[in-house]
């Protein structure tokens, strides 16, 4: 999808932006779990290489790597569980998805106009 939309873009000189959604875990990896990180840490690359072919065409390509955050996934783990991810975070809580969605809008604003190939990271602290 997001090929179509940039073929698009080019072809028609249009200017603009995309941001991929990764993980933290690209950046940290998580035990026992090789494909999941994999496949964040290729978004990561991915989005820092196409940022550097775009830029020339008025294109930007940044990502957001969201840590611990309260999903319909996450709020299925065990109790326990979540606390131990809790008790890494600094500010000692989940992210919200609304939190994440807001560096989306963010990165797409004029206000990030010279951000590209950017890895946001929304974590709470978590990788400090």
């Amino acid at each position: 999808m997001t090929q179509a939309a940039v073929r698009d873009m080019v072809t028609g000189g249009v200017a603009g932006v995309v941001v991929n959604v990764s993980s933290l875990a690209a950046k940290t990896g998580i035990r026992g779990q090789c494909s999941y990180v994999a496949s964040k840490a290729g978004i990561v690359g991915l989005t820092k290489t196409v940022a550097l072919d775009l830029a020339d065409k008025g294109i930007r390509r940044n990502a957001v790597l969201p840590g611990f955050t309260e999903t319909p996934p996450t709020r299925l783990f065990p109790e326990q569980k979540k606390q131990k991810f809790i008790a890494k975070i600094p500010l000692s809580r989940s992210a919200q998805p609304r939190e994440i969605a807001e560096v989306v809008v963010f990165l797409c604003s004029p206000e990030s106009s010279y951000m590209a190939g950017a890895a946001v990271e929304v974590t709470g602290g978590c990788a400090l």
